[in-house]
């Protein structure tokens, strides 16, 4: 992202420096050339800081060498933007113009080009970065659908095992308070001692004796 900004930003102040110098030989007034020429001189000195910083956050060979032809064509720039200003100053605003058009100008678009095509690059990337940002987070989603799915379905599971259980034990509760109550002190069956605890019989005995 930081790179990104960076070459725009460096693509950006080249067009507005190639733009003053033409209104270098528009200016009506001493002032207006010092304003405008000190404007391109500042708009230079931003491209530079920007130039370094874009090129320590460089990482790979390939992407040096790029930056070394962009380097190139940015210095050769500014080499026909100097003799245009020095004709400037000196008054000869025909030959100024005749330098902006066959020289200053073609040299600026072949960086401008470069920049332009690391705009894309850099768009493309972060781009691909966004869309390996959602397939994650989509892949995180669905890991969670799933387990609070499972994490629910052993819940009910569990639920309904204790309820089942429970019930059971319900039943045989009553069978035996209704033995009890008929006079049938037997003991359970092997069958029904595994559905409840022996002792559920044995305290309905007790409970009957007291009586």
């Amino acid at each position: 992202m930081l790179g990104l900004q960076r070459v725009s930003a460096i693509e950006l102040d080249i067009t507005h420096a190639s733009l003053q110098l033409r209104q270098g030989m528009l200016s009506r007034t001493p002032s207006e050339l010092a304003a405008t020429l000190a404007d391109v001189a500042a708009k230079r000195q931003c491209i530079a800081e920007l130039m370094t910083a874009y090129e320590a956050s460089l990482s790979t060979p390939e992407a040096h060498a790029r930056f070394a032809g962009l380097s190139a064509k940015v210095g050769r720039f500014w080499q026909d933007g100097e003799a245009n200003i020095a004709l400037i100053q000196d008054g000869r605003q025909g030959e100024a113009f005749g330098n902006l058009v066959d020289k200053a100008i073609p040299a600026r678009n072949e960086p401008l080009a470069d920049l332009a095509q690391g705009v894309r690059s850099h768009r493309s990337a972060l781009i691909g970065d966004i869309q390996e940002i959602k397939r994650q987070a989509s892949t995180t989603m669905n890991w969670l659908i799933a387990m609070v799915v499972g994490v629910i379905g052993l819940l009910a599971g569990s639920c309904a095992y204790v309820a089942a259980s429970v019930q059971r034990r319900v039943a045989v509760s009553q069978a035996a308070a209704e033995r009890v109550r008929d006079g049938d002190f037997t003991p359970f069956t092997s069958q029904q001692q595994t559905v409840a605890p022996p002792q559920t019989y044995g305290i309905f005995i007790v409970c009957a004796r007291c009586e």
